[in-house]
């Protein structure tokens, strides 16, 4: 009798062993797929005006359609008052509006990455795998974060990074193409000018128009990607608004990068203004060396 007891127990313990090792198993496999899901598509979820697209290895554009897959090495180009928004990931939780007057490359990594050749991007990241970045390159400097939204904008020369929400590391990028060691950050409400082959330069705090700007395409970028939202900021209720806010953002942009066609001194002021001011004054972000 005790032999039958035991065996019992014995088989009983055998069937919860062989039960709670599959729900282990199941459990550690979901967020494994859950991640692989989301990573593998690009697709457009909305655009407005002239945009044209160049897939990898071609030269002929094709237009934008809404749910269309893009790849790594497709360029995007938006004309004047246009843009295109794109979904990284099947669970949306990444987003970039690229902005008017805009050039943007794909690019394949093991963190999600655009390449802003010229004009702007926004960009919306509400949460990454484990390890894991979203990154916009620009000429100037790289910058990127897990968690956050802000706005890049580069003419090739300059850089300006914006940030709405949270913060963003910013690195410079030295004339062989590689990053600088110095990892800069700036915090919710700053932004931050870099010029090409320098490290990032002093912060500033952002304009009241400007921050509600960035703030209303960050909660209008989050509810398109959630597909409860299906008009642009350009069909907002209160559009002359909204437009004005948009174009004076854009002047404070050309404004903020240096005019090339200006005297030499001028220049060498500027050159001595940003080093002196580094990391000082106005606050918002701080240098990393990395080990």
């Amino acid at each position: 009798m005790i032999r039958d007891f035991t065996r019992a127990m014995m088989t009983m313990m055998k069937k919860y062993f062989t039960i709670c090792t599959f729900i282990c198993i199941f459990l550690l496999i979901i967020p494994v797929l859950l991640s692989a899901r989301d990573t593998v598509s690009v697709s457009i979820i909305s655009y407005y005006g002239r945009v044209e697209i160049t897939r990898a290895g071609m030269t002929d554009t094709v237009p934008p359609e809404s749910g269309m897959a893009l790849n790594p090495g497709d360029a995007v180009r938006t004309g004047k008052d246009s843009y295109l928004e794109l979904s990284f990931g099947e669970l949306h939780t990444r987003t970039v509006r690229i902005e008017e007057r805009s050039h943007v490359v794909l690019l394949a990594g093991e963190n999600d990455e655009v390449e802003l050749i010229d004009g702007g991007v926004f960009t919306v990241i509400d949460k990454l795998g484990k390890g894991k970045t979203f990154q916009v390159k620009t000429p100037c400097a790289v910058c990127g974060a897990r968690g956050t939204a802000w706005q890049t904008s580069t003419d090739g020369k300059t850089a300006l990074v914006s940030v709405a929400q949270d913060r963003v590391f910013v690195k410079g990028v030295n004339k062989d193409g590689s990053y600088m060691k110095d990892v800069f950050w700036v915090d919710e409400g700053f932004e931050s000018k870099i010029r090409k082959f320098e490290k990032p330069g002093k912060i500033n705090r952002i304009t009241g128009e400007k921050r509600d700007l960035l703030k209303s395409k960050m909660r209008m970028l989050r509810k398109r990607s959630s597909g409860t939202f299906s008009v642009g900021l350009d069909k907002m209720e209160n559009k002359d608004k909204a437009r004005k806010i948009s174009n004076k953002m854009e002047d404070q942009r050309r404004e903020s990068i240096i005019d090339r066609k200006g005297s030499e001194k001028r220049d060498d002021i500027l050159d001595r203004s940003d080093r002196d001011d580094n990391q000082q004054e106005e606050g918002g972000g701080k240098i990393v060396i990395e080990g």
